[in-house]
């Protein structure tokens, strides 16, 4: 029984952490527009496996090109929540001091599409390539 109760134990322990993980349900390259904290539109690529991937966002035009943190790959961190959604953390900081750190809610609405939210609001859409 004791040995039935650790074998138990242990699949709990390894599904608990599989399900924290972002998985296979986002894996691959996605390509969106969201809208700068200075009212510019951008295009964002993530590139995503498993838990982990890279961020890069370009604007087409305007004052925010001359941004270094633009067109440069950050790296990411997705933490599964319940009900198809995850929060994505990018780390931006970790490629060039001085780049902002952000986060934002992500929903995957459906197999090719994902909608989030940034912490202030601002709207991120994203397909799959």
């Amino acid at each position: 029984m004791f040995k039935s109760l650790a074998v138990l134990a242990v699949s709990c322990i390894v599904g608990s952490h599989a399900l924290a993980q972002a998985g296979p349900a986002l894996d691959g390259s996605w390509s969106g527009y969201y809208v700068t904290q200075a009212g510019t539109k951008a295009r964002a690529e993530l590139s995503i496996q498993g838990s982990t991937g890279t961020w890069r966002a370009f604007i087409p035009q305007g004052p925010g090109r001359a941004n270094p943190c633009f067109e440069r790959a950050h790296p990411l961190e997705l933490t599964a929540q319940p009900g198809g959604k995850f929060r994505m953390a990018v780390h931006a900081s970790r490629t060039l001091s001085g780049c902002q750190d952000f986060q934002a809610n992500l929903t995957l609405v459906d197999p090719r599409h994902i909608e989030g939210r940034f912490g202030d609001g601002r709207e991120l859409q994203l397909e799959r390539q």
